[in-house]
């Protein structure tokens, strides 16, 4: 099997070049390329996990692509450069996250703790949980490979003790890639 950081690297770099083409225009574009170079990759990583397009939540919406417990909302090419595109992309995963779980009534904290969004605009990635912890940080993975820097506060979600913590975004980098596959 190969390694790990060899995936990363090239699974970073094929996103990286499938943005750049002049042909990748728009969220779709950028989705079918990226999907494309993602299921060999964790078909070669020994994970059988089969993504979910277009899958459509209660309140609305519809999920970009879903694998297990990871949510990925895909947004236009270089659209991340504007803070008000982050924001919305943050927005639509805090209530794919939130809708997804919301049968689980008084284990829905429980139910967001284990699923993960990952927001994409080609050039930058960054992820969204769901933490109740008093202090934000104190309960992520080991991922000292990225330059880590938790949200100090919390998006705090009516009825439920926590709230959403935003990492990123990050550039796409292999190591940001290996965030990414860790999830």
């Amino acid at each position: 099997m190969p390694e790990p950081q060899e995936l990363s690297k090239e699974l970073s770099r094929t996103i990286l070049e499938h943005t750049q083409r002049p042909t990748t225009k728009t969220e779709e574009d950028l989705r079918i390329g990226v999907e494309k170079a993602l299921g060999p990759v964790l078909t070669r990583l020994g994970i059988i996990v089969t993504g979910e397009y277009e899958r459509t939540v209660l309140g609305g919406g519809r999920q970009d692509a879903v694998y297990g417990k990871v949510i990925i909302e895909y947004e236009p090419p270089r659209s991340f450069k504007y803070p008000r595109n982050i924001e919305h992309c943050q927005g639509q995963l805090r209530d794919y996250l939130l809708a997804s779980t919301k049968t689980h009534g008084q284990l829905q904290a429980d139910a967001l703790r284990r699923l993960i969004g990952v927001g994409l605009d080609g050039l930058q990635i960054f992820f969204l949980r769901f933490t109740d912890r008093p202090r934000p940080g104190e309960d992520l993975p080991s991922l000292a490979f990225l330059p880590f820097a938790p949200q100090p506060s919390l998006f705090k979600v009516e009825g439920i003790k926590g709230g959403f913590q935003r990492l990123g975004p990050y550039p796409i980098t292999p190591e940001s890639v290996s965030a990414f596959l860790l999830y």
